[in-house]
């Protein structure tokens, strides 16, 4: 619970978190709990939103995309990967569709797939001559922080009935 805000955020709403950032679910018709938090000062809250957000799909910590409505009732889906460049041929490769295929697969109980998706590593030598190395990075389901139930909820590691 916020002492300033004095709103509480459960944790059933929330999708993911960090260090740094909180995805979160406000049911239809609730006020956001953050509205008050949110400016352009140090210490305030951002949204990286532009619009509404219709879907939500994570494959662990820093790796997801979102589906979202803008103002004009185009729609608009942003794709984030830790560790991998979403250039013109990765993002291919790693979309929301396929990220959510990965869900399905974790929470069926079926082996999980990887994709390896193309990158390009700039490299420097002992005459410090720079150049370009392509490499393969491999993209998969990481969520390694709690336990996935059949029906997509989530248990601490430990946590007993």
């Amino acid at each position: 619970m916020s002492e300033e805000t004095g709103t509480t955020m459960y944790f059933y709403n929330v999708y993911s978190s960090d260090t740094y950032s909180v995805e979160y679910r406000v049911p239809n018709g609730a006020a956001d709990p953050l509205e008050s938090e949110m400016g352009p000062f140090l210490g305030q809250c951002t949204s990286e939103l532009s619009g509404k957000m219709e879907r939500f799909v994570t494959t662990g910590a820093k790796s997801y995309a979102y589906k979202e409505t803008l103002e004009n009732g185009d729609s608009k889906i942003k794709v984030k990967s830790k560790r991998i460049s979403l250039n013109s041929e990765a993002s291919k490769k790693v979309t929301m569709e396929q990220m959510e295929e990965m869900v399905e697969e974790v929470l069926a109980g079926i082996s999980r797939s990887t994709i390896k998706v193309p990158q390009q590593q700039v490299r420097r030598d002992r005459n410090h001559d720079v150049y370009f190395k392509e490499v393969s990075k491999k993209f998969r389901f990481t969520f390694d922080k709690r336990r996935v139930l059949p029906d997509g909820s989530t248990l601490p590691y430990g946590y007993c009935n």
